[in-house]
């Protein structure tokens, strides 16, 4: 989503250029990955990009299972409601 959204090569480039909002927020998310990138490798111009890669893999994975958590309880709770409900 990153490079379709960001990157330069991107078949939807021509479209980001003119619409930023989309860009503006992707890249907000990215920022902390590209930070801690950056203070890793001691160069805050230009991280090396397999740790931004690293990071942001980080990043998405602790957001799906903080997310995850939440819905899974949900989704056992219908399941028990729907049977419950068939039982009876």
């Amino acid at each position: 989503m990153t490079w379709l959204i960001l990157g330069d090569g991107s078949p939807f480039h021509g479209y980001f250029i003119w619409h930023v909002n989309l860009p503006n927020l992707w890249g907000m998310t990215a920022i902390i990955p590209f930070v801690l990138a950056a203070v890793l490798s001691g160069n805050p111009h230009s991280p090396p990009i397999v740790i931004v890669i690293l990071f942001l893999i980080i990043q998405w994975l602790i957001v799906g299972l903080i997310i995850s958590i939440p819905l899974s309880k949900l989704w056992l709770r219908l399941q028990r409601k729907d049977r419950t409900q068939s039982l009876g």
